[in-house]
């Protein structure tokens, strides 16, 4: 998984779709985001009479814009969508998939993006993808994000976090381990054991994420929780 431009081209992308096999719950997952997304961000906008402009960080192969293209009707009520993944590949899948006015696709990493060219944005959400990083290069972006944001605006942070009490994690990793196991093949499933045991190192607790979002100045709640998968919403006063 250290190659993710290697990793998803030509069949290996559609290989990635099957994981949501492993996930059971994946799709109240990403329409939770997207829900979050239409009534936190679009919603207020439309509210004061103006169209909503925001990002999402780390397209992948676009389930979570999927979902919330489905849950804002095809964005009526954008004005802009930042779609931003460091990888050329995925960026090049979206374009292709997502031919859409309001979206612009953006080569970058969420670093770049959101500490340097992304306009002053209404919201910005993110879904299995921040994780990916180590926790010392998580909260920058969190920094970054909430420094873009317009006086509350909303940002939607859908990924997978550790349980504070050892025990439980260690049932939920060893769940999650098996179901990849049982539904993917053998080749991708060991792939993917591979990638959850270097990113468990890099989890935080949702305990630990709400101080760190907090620390930053945003008011935090988590709003879903299902085995790994949390979704938090985080506001800007």
């Amino acid at each position: 998984m250290k190659d993710k431009d290697a990793l998803f081209k030509g069949s290996q992308a559609k290989e990635y779709a099957l994981f949501n096999r492993a996930v059971p719950h994946h799709d109240d997952f990403q329409r939770t985001v997207g829900r979050l997304v239409n009534s936190s961000i679009i919603r207020p906008a439309a509210a004061k009479g103006k169209k909503a402009t925001l990002a999402e960080g780390g397209i992948g192969t676009g389930c979570t814009l999927s979902m919330v293209l489905d849950e804002t009707g095809m964005l009526a009520g954008v004005e802009r969508l930042y779609a931003v993944d460091v990888s050329p590949a995925m960026v090049d899948i979206c374009r292709r998939d997502f031919a859409i006015p309001q979206i612009e696709f953006v080569t970058a990493d969420l670093l770049s993006f959101f500490g340097g060219s992304a306009p002053t944005l209404d919201g910005a959400y993110s879904a299995y993808t921040i994780h990916n990083l180590p926790q010392v290069d998580q909260v920058p972006i969190f920094k970054a994000i909430y420094a873009k944001l317009k006086p509350g605006g909303c940002f939607v942070d859908g990924d997978l976090l550790a349980y504070q009490d050892p025990e439980l994690q260690r049932s939920v990793f060893q769940w999650q381990q098996d179901m990849v196991r049982k539904n993917l093949p053998p080749e991708l499933a060991e792939q993917w054991i591979d990638h959850y045991n270097q990113d468990a190192l890099r989890y935080f607790t949702a305990e630990q994420l709400l101080s760190v979002l907090s620390g930053i100045g945003f008011t935090a709640r988590v709003e879903y929780r299902e085995k790994l998968e949390a979704v938090i919403l985080a506001r800007k006063p």
